[in-house]
């Protein structure tokens, strides 16, 4: 992406002096350039805070940093709910789109430039089951495993975490998809000197790919429902829950982002 230089720069000579106008549209332009830059290398997330949780009929938003479209938003704010809200389940999110209301609700999920907070029920009255979706991090990054060979049940690979390590998903491929039953993969993150646990309390969530699959054949995984927020010094491994007869050539990859 090619940029250009900031908007509204004052062109002044010497001797010259700015008015008002002039350095407030200069100061604008920086900032929106370094947004737009920002935006183009780093991914929406949390870095601190923004903390959700109910009181009475609304969600209230804590204060924190967070980011969508390298714009800086600080919490300190609430959701609210009342008749003209139908029942049902809404997504708080922020919408970078509209700065001067940014924290909304949906009944659909938000899609690209929105950061999804959390999720709450709604029944036309109260609310409450609210769930904490707040997606951690800025910095894309991914851990890669693989099997060259034929894929068997047990440990693919380990790893130990050099930065705190949020986890986006799983996916995987093989490159021979076998002649029976299916293949499924699981990751488990834990402390250094325990037994670490699996980032999908919903087993069906987990990669896996049917014998029935062409080969070289790829599945990603669904949202891992626990575990998610990985830190540095943990230990994150892989492990093949099920392989089907004549699997060969597994490749891994845990998708995520540091936060």
């Amino acid at each position: 992406m090619t940029y250009q230089a900031f908007p509204n720069k004052p062109r002044l000579h010497v001797g010259d002096l700015a008015d008002p106008a002039q350095m407030n549209a200069a100061f604008d332009g920086l900032q929106a350039e370094i947004e737009d830059r920002s935006a183009a290398g780093l991914l929406e997330g949390v870095t601190a805070g923004m903390v959700c949780a109910i009181d009475g009929k609304a969600v209230n938003i804590g204060v924190g940093q967070a980011y969508a479209q390298g714009a800086l938003f600080t919490g300190g704010a609430s959701v609210a709910f009342g008749a003209e809200d139908v029942a049902g389940v809404y997504y708080v999110y922020i919408d970078s789109g509209d700065l001067g209301s940014p924290y909304k609700k949906s009944t659909v999920q938000p899609g690209a430039g929105k950061l999804l907070l959390g999720k709450v029920a709604w029944d036309g009255i109260s609310l409450g089951d609210f769930a904490d979706l707040r997606v951690w991090g800025l910095r894309p990054a991914r851990l890669a495993f693989s099997v060259a060979g034929a894929v068997s049940v047990g440990v693919v690979g380990y790893t130990v975490l050099d930065r705190n390590f949020w986890i986006e998903d799983v996916r995987i491929m093989l490159a021979d998809t076998g002649s029976a039953e299916s293949t499924v993969v699981d990751v488990h993150v834990g402390d250094a000197g325990a037994e670490p646990a699996s980032v999908f309390n919903e087993q069906g969530l987990r990669p896996e790919i049917d014998s029935a699959a062409a080969d070289y054949s790829m599945a990603a995984s669904g949202v891992p429902d626990t575990n998610r927020r990985a830190q540095d010094g943990q230990v994150l491994r892989v492990d093949v829950d099920a392989a089907a007869p004549g699997a060969v050539g597994l490749a891994v990859v845990v998708r995520g982002r540091y936060w």
